[in-house]
């Protein structure tokens, strides 16, 4: 998987600041980025501080994970027999 050259914290500081500035061109010229990147973080992080960023981050990282938050409701949920089970096959 390819490593993020920006953090969270660095793309929201991008943000904040190309809106200051009121100039999209020349803020991404600064930060070497494409105003395509400018305004997918835009759409990603638009409206976000840096503890939100870093709290939606780490929900997402840890969403389906069994072993994490969700381990007892994986360990509740039934387990569904196997198509061969459910034919009425038996193992050879």
């Amino acid at each position: 998987m390819k490593r993020a050259r920006f953090s969270e914290e660095q793309i929201i500081g991008i943000l904040k600041a190309a809106e200051a500035a009121g100039n999209i061109r020349e803020a991404c010229r600064e930060n070497n980025i494409s105003e395509q990147t400018f305004y997918r973080w835009r759409r990603k992080f638009g409206g976000m501080e840096v503890s939100e960023a870093k709290e939606n981050a780490r929900r997402l990282r840890t969403a389906g994970v069994p072993g994490r938050r969700d381990r007892a409701q994986h360990e509740a949920s039934p387990v569904r027999p196997s198509r061969r089970e459910q034919a009425g096959d038996e193992d050879p």
